[in-house]
């Protein structure tokens, strides 16, 4: 399987205001990102995913029709989006308010406000994520293998 590079990334940007919009668009690019589709809202975000595909998804907490919670869970209960990884982009602090992202499954969490070196390490963990070898299993009959999954979210699981 050949590794995604940072300049190969297709992101779907989720930023409600059109000036935080272009300075993570300008951040990213920077960090060689060219492929970046910015929308403003939940519907915008999910359209597009569904539209065009992504291999990650960036996105603020807080936005009109809804949270950055909303994406990540129709991403995680989709099978044929469950592997985009999902950053979130935000200034909450509450560890209730980030757990719940924490449990759904994020990639990455990038406070703000940010540094370039922050935001190249959440890039860097993403791409972790997308790059991760498959295993080999010639080894194993796959229809004999058994799999024990404990996690106390539902969404986790």
């Amino acid at each position: 399987m050949q590794k995604i590079l940072l300049a190969d990334l297709s992101i779907i940007l989720v930023e409600p205001s059109d000036t935080q919009r272009k300075i993570i668009s300008t951040l990213l690019h920077k960090e060689n990102v060219e492929n970046v589709n910015a929308v403003g809202t939940v519907a915008e975000a999910i359209d597009a995913i569904h539209k065009q595909g992504a291999d990650l998804v960036v996105s603020s907490m807080y936005l009109e029709d809804g949270t950055g919670l909303d994406i990540l869970k129709a991403i995680k209960n989709s099978p044929e989006l469950c592997a985009i990884p999902f950053m979130l982009v935000s200034s909450e602090n509450r560890p209730e308010k980030l757990e719940e992202f924490k449990q759904a499954g994020v990639a990455a969490m990038l406070p703000k406000p940010f540094s370039t070196e922050n935001l190249s390490r959440a890039l860097k963990a993403s791409l972790d994520l997308i790059n991760t070898e498959e295993l080999d299993l010639e080894l194993f009959d796959v229809r004999q293998v058994r799999v024990l999954l404990v996690d106390d979210s539902k969404l986790a699981r």
